[in-house]
């Protein structure tokens, strides 16, 4: 037939999809993910970023111990000796000699363990007395930089006051004692240990007021020395110097 024919378009066709799916099916994974994860590690980093140094803001501490020692020194007649240098003192732990590292010669405050015997023997002036010589004795003799305990005692040890350096308290605590029953000294003396143990200050002594002998204590004196938690230092004079082991 002579009639002009129809000229039909090809249909569209669009690349094929299957290869995008995997990378389409991705993107809305990619989406939830947090920031942290999407940035790039540490090994991935700018050259530029790798070279800056790690910053570290805590604080680093150090020490060493230093054990300090403190001696009393007295002549063959018991008097005091003072003024004495570094170069006058060795040191010895365990058979070898120390290096000393420090030395000064000011006044170590103490803790002092008072004993004060309220036995019936105590009775009237005794304990009055007593009562003076031990006020007198912390306040006036001691600095203000000690402190000390009051332990009374007859048959039986009691604590009276823990470690202070209070004036009322050692007021209140020295008038409600009355004297009564035996003198347990030593026992006295072994109970104070524990007391000792927990002081706050460098130095130790204890100091025992009595009027007369032990006649109630259930262990021997020498029990005191056995059971001491302050190990025994002594001063040995030696030819222009002193030890002190």
């Amino acid at each position: 037939m002579g009639g002009k024919g129809r000229t039909e378009k090809a249909p569209r066709r669009f690349p094929p999809l299957l290869p995008f799916l995997p990378f389409l099916a991705l993107l809305p994974f990619l989406a939830l993910l947090p920031l942290p994860s999407l940035l790039p590690l540490p090994g991935l980093l700018p050259l530029h970023a790798q070279d800056q140094p790690i910053r570290d803001n805590r604080l680093l501490k150090s020490g060493i111990e230093v054990i300090s020692v403190a001696a009393t020194v007295r002549d063959a007649e018991g008097r005091l000796v003072t003024g004495l240098d570094r170069d006058a003192f060795d040191v010895f732990e365990d058979g070898e000699r120390q290096t000393v590292t420090q030395f000064t010669s000011e006044r170590v405050p103490i803790g002092l363990g008072v004993l004060l015997d309220t036995s019936d023997s105590m009775y009237g002036k005794r304990i009055e007395n007593a009562r003076s010589a031990v006020y007198r004795f912390l306040f006036e003799l001691l600095d203000p930089s000690d402190e000390f305990f009051i332990l009374a005692f007859n048959h039986d040890p009691h604590i009276i006051t823990t470690w202070t350096n209070s004036p009322d308290v050692v007021h209140t605590a020295l008038d409600g004692l009355r004297p009564s029953g035996g003198t347990a000294a030593y026992d006295a003396v072994l109970a104070s240990l524990p007391l000792i143990a927990r002081r706050n200050r460098e130095r130790a002594a204890i100091l025992l007021i009595s009027d007369g002998a032990d006649t109630a204590s259930s262990a021997p004196l020498s029990s005191g020395a056995t059971r001491s938690p302050t190990p025994s230092r002594s001063i040995r004079p030696t030819p222009g110097r002193s030890t002190l082991a």
